[in-house]
């Protein structure tokens, strides 16, 4: 969840599924995981232009 967290800061993740590979988990995983985030205050949405998820309120 860690580099999770640093792929999103630094706008990095690219799609679901390339999120998936990089983390080496399934896409389900990462949804999972961009909810955990969103529950605790980390909301991200993912940003077209910059092809990557972003935190919205940092």
């Amino acid at each position: 969840m860690f580099y999770l967290d640093e792929l999103i800061k630094s706008e990095s993740t690219g799609t679901v599924t390339e999120l998936a590979e990089k983390l080496n988990i399934s896409k389900r995983h990462v949804y999972n995981y961009l909810n955990i985030f969103n529950e605790i205050g980390r909301i991200n949405r993912y940003d077209e232009s910059k092809r990557s998820f972003v935190y919205e309120n940092l």
